[in-house]
C-alpha cells in the first residue's frame, strides 16, 4: 500500500474585492491547505520510518553468505553435497572406508623402530667412540698433561683410572721459626737485649734462636741445634739510618 497518497490543492478562490465577503472564503482555503501539507508531512515521516526498518539490498558473498560457493539468491534449490575431498581420497563421509585403509597404513604418533630399520643408522654408530673408549682417552690426555713441580709428585694409575697428586714442600727458615713458637721455650738476655731463645722439642732435642745488634738494631738471627737438614739458618737484617731495607737468608 502506498504511504503517500495525497490530492493535489485546489486552486486559490477568485476573489470580489469584497473583504467581508472574500475572508471567509481565504479562510476555508487555507484552512484546507493546512490539511494537506500536514497530511503530506506525516506520510513523509512514516515513509523515513518504514525505510529505516528495511533490509539492504542483498549482495551474495558480501552481506549473504554462500553455501559451497552457490548464491542463494534467486529461485530453485541449492544442492548440498555429502561428498568430501581428502586429497587422492574420495568418498562419503557417513562411508570413508578408503581413508580407514589409508589410516591403518600409516605410523602411530608414538612408535619405536630397531637400529635396523633406519638405513645407514648402524654405519653411522660404528664409527662414533664408545663411551669407555671417550674417558680412557680424557684420563690419558689430563695426565699428559699434568707436569710435576718442584715438591710434587704425579702417579698416573691407567688400570685403576686414578691420578694421584702429592706434595713435599721443603722446610725454610721462616716456616721453622713460626712453628717453633708451639714448643716450650726459654729466653736468655744480655746487656738489657733478648740474646737467645731456646726451645724445647722434647726426646733431648732443642733449637736455639741467637740474636745479634747493632746498636739498638736487630743485625741477624741464627739458628742452631736440631734444626732441619738443608735449610738456610741465619737471617740477616741490613739497615739505612734507622730505617730497615732488606732482609736475607743464608
Amino acid at each position: 500500500m502506498a504511504l503517500i497518497n495525497l490530492q493535489p490543492l485546489e486552486s486559490p478562490p477568485r476573489t470580489t474585492g469584497n473583504v467581508q465577503g472574500d475572508l471567509p472564503i481565504l479562510i476555508d482555503w487555507f484552512w484546507k491547505a493546512y490539511l494537506k501539507i500536514r497530511e503530506a508531512v506525516n506520510s513523509i515521516n512514516a515513509l523515513d520510518f518504514s525505510v529505516e526498518g528495511k533490509q539492504d539490498t542483498l549482495v551474495s558473498g558480501t552481506n549473504i553468505k554462500t553455501i559451497n560457493g552457490n548464491n542463494l539468491l534467486g529461485e530453485g534449490d541449492v544442492t548440498i553435497s555429502t561428498t568430501s575431498s581428502w586429497g587422492s581420497i574420495t568418498g562419503s563421509i557417513a562411508s570413508q572406508t578408503d581413508l580407514q585403509a589409508a589410516l591403518a597404513g600409516k605410523a602411530n604418533v608414538s612408535h619405536t623402530h630397531i637400529i635396523s630399520d633406519v638405513t645407514g643408522l648402524q654405519d653411522a654408530l660404528d664409527g662414533k667412540v664408545s663411551i669407555s673408549a671417550f674417558a680412557e682417552g680424557v684420563d690419558d690426555r689430563v695426565a699428559s698433561l699434568l707436569l710435576a713441580g718442584s715438591g710434587i709428585s704425579l702417579v698416573y694409575d691407567d688400570s685403576a683410572g686414578t691420578l694421584t697428586i702429592s706434595a713435599s714442600l721443603p722446610e725454610y727458615y721462616e716456616t721453622v721459626s713460626k712453628n717453633l713458637k708451639s714448643f716450650p721455650y726459654t729466653l736468655n738476655y744480655s746487656g738489657g737485649n733478648l740474646s737467645t731463645v731456646v726451645y724445647d722439642l722434647g726426646g733431648g732435642d732443642s733449637i736455639t734462636k741467637t740474636f745479634s745488634y747493632s746498636g739498638s738494631n736487630l743485625t741477624s738471627v741464627v739458628l742452631s741445634g736440631d734444626t732441619p737438614a738443608g735449610i738456610d739458618l741465619t737471617k740477616t737484617l741490613s739497615y739505612t739510618g734507622s730505617d730497615l731495607t732488606s732482609v736475607s737468608y743464608s
